[in-house]
């Protein structure tokens, strides 16, 4: 609890109102038989993927009215029936959209660029395009630089066609070069890769190295675009494994975020990325590096980076407050369903336990390092098998004949499986904003929480923690 208080501490001294939160309404028309118009996904800041869903129904004449609070631009996807489409809303837009089908129309105020993604769209020049061609990994490097240079110029001769707001053009342009740098990074390894080639042995462009040098990438203009800021994580990353190679066991510690953040960065960009990085610690392994965030605290000028990391500390000291109580409404209320079908609360399965320590495994069949864990687990688990114990495994997995099968399989483990029957919508999920797997999670003896981010099995220190809890 200390830390919840120091941490609230440290953010008095920003005093500001956050952005002004607008109404967008946004009427339509939909033709077919949907019952509800939905828009997912709506993220409204470039360092956090903060993002919110809305729904309207389609009444008996198929119109529908749709309100948004919007504090600046945001992006998603409108999904009516089997379609789905980008959508882009700006603080003064008044929208009318028509729907047919697979086709969508916009009129009103802020029309003009949502028209514009959609043309991308229909001709092949949206984001999507980007990744597809990446992801084919048919194209030598030499092929591919070609022809993703090409792409980037259509997509910014045709912004500079269209009518658009410049907010919007300004984030296009940024979105466009950013998503450009990032498969120019990624390209070569991930055609050797694909082929069973080493990098080194390709013909690779100067153009690639040239997007690994800070000089060719920082642009203050675009912080406006979440991948510029992601790739500052992917640059980290990649200085990191570079030095883990070259260090000596008697070289000097050197921690690459620092260097790159504090030393290297300057400007908004600094800024940005740094409360990317202070949200990514504080929501993923619940840490704060002080050395960053004391940083931050100097030289923050921009009203959103210092908007966003205040409020992902409001959210963690609001998780932390979990801990040690009973559960709340968000867990007690989840859904899940055991291994004969049987749908039971979350507070009914944690019941089932009282009297022993559980050790929550949140995991699904297609995560890798899910699997990976769970050699780890099965030892943990069979060591500690004379305490007051148990080890229960949730699955985000759909429902289908072979899932416990395979669930038996891969878990080496028989029993205390559930499905959350939501997956990742489930209630306290949601409520701790966690959208990976695998999670960890403790609670103790009387049914409390006592960690949501929990180590994880092959950790030495998981062992104490369940130990001492069993103890009480």
């Amino acid at each position: 609890m200390k830390k919840t208080i120091l941490i609230s501490l440290f953010l008095t001294q920003y005093f500001f109102s956050y952005a002004q939160i607008d109404t967008v309404v946004i009427k339509g028309i939909v033709r077919g038989n949907v019952k509800e118009v939905n828009i997912q996904m709506l993220m409204n800041n470039p360092i956090n993927y903060d993002n919110e869903s809305f729904s309207a129904p389609v009444d008996d004449n198929g119109e529908f009215v749709m309100k948004i609070p919007v504090t600046r631009l945001s992006r998603g996807r409108i999904v009516a029936g089997r379609y789905s489409h980008d959508i882009c809303l700006l603080q003064s837009d008044d929208l009318f959209v028509e729907i047919e089908n697979d086709t969508i129309k916009y009129s009103g105020k802020g029309a003009d660029k949502n028209n514009f993604l959609y043309f991308l769209e229909v001709n092949g020049y949206n984001n999507s395009k980007y990744y597809a061609e990446a992801n084919d990994v048919k194209l030598s490097p030499k092929e591919f630089a070609v022809k993703m240079a090409e792409f980037r110029d259509k997509r910014i001769e045709l912004a500079n066609k269209y009518k658009l707001e410049q907010t919007f053009k300004a984030y296009f342009l940024a979105e466009n070069s950013s998503i450009y740098v990032s498969l120019m990074q990624d390209y070569p390894e991930r055609y050797a890769h694909f082929n069973n080639v080493r990098v080194d042995s390709l013909e690779v462009p100067a153009e690639y190295h040239k997007y690994w040098q800070l000089k060719n990438i920082v642009n203050d203009q675009y912080v406006v675009s979440p991948t510029y800021i992601e790739g500052f994580g992917k640059y980290m990353y990649k200085m990191r494994e570079k030095i883990k190679n070259q260090l000596t066991t008697n070289a000097e510690p050197f921690n690459p975020s620092h260097s790159l953040m504090i030393d290297s960065l300057k400007g908004k960009t600094q800024e940005y990325v740094m409360a990317g990085f202070i949200c990514s610690g504080l929501s993923m392994s619940n840490h704060v590096d002080t050395i960053i965030y004391n940083k931050f605290k100097e030289i923050a000028k921009d009203l959103l980076p210092i908007e966003v990391v205040t409020k992902a500390f409001d959210k963690y000291n609001r998780k932390q407050m979990l801990l040690g109580q009973p559960l709340n409404n968000a867990f007690v209320e989840t859904q899940v369903e055991d291994t004969l079908g049987n749908v039971l609360s979350f507070g009914e399965m944690i019941e089932k336990y009282k009297g022993k320590v559980v050790y929550l495994d949140i995991w699904s069949l297609g995560c890798g390092p899910c699997r990976v864990s769970m050699p780890a687990s099965k030892k943990l688990k069979e060591k500690l098998a004379d305490k007051p114990i148990v080890f229960v495994y949730l699955t985000l997995d759909r429902k289908n004949k072979k899932l416990w099968s395979q669930v038996v399989e891969v878990s080496l483990s028989n029993d205390n499986h559930y499905r959350l029957v939501k997956g990742f919508d489930s209630e306290f999920l949601k409520y701790l904003e966690i959208g990976w797997v695998p999670c960890y999670m403790i609670i103790d003896k009387k049914g409390h929480l006592m960690d949501f981010s929990a180590p994880r099995p092959d950790e030495q220190r998981l062992e104490q923690k369940l130990l001492e809890l069993a103890k009480k």
